[in-house]
């Protein structure tokens, strides 16, 4: 997966945070269902490479 503009990072971003706020809700990321999870790592891997490619760390679009 790749992210290809600015709207896409803030897309993941969203996407992921909503992960980590129901794993935190249930109480541990491991809680997370089998898809949940493999979806959480595929997003943080794109958003590391997108910021590590272009040098940007971009606070959160509201």
């Amino acid at each position: 997966m790749k992210i290809r503009t600015e709207e896409e990072f803030h897309a993941f971003r969203v996407e992921m945070e909503k992960l980590v706020a129901k794993g935190t809700a249930l109480g541990d990321m491991e809680l997370l269902n089998k898809e949940e999870k493999s979806r959480y790592v595929i997003l943080s891997q794109a958003i590391n490479k997108w910021e590590v490619t272009y040098g940007k760390f971009l606070l959160h679009k509201n």
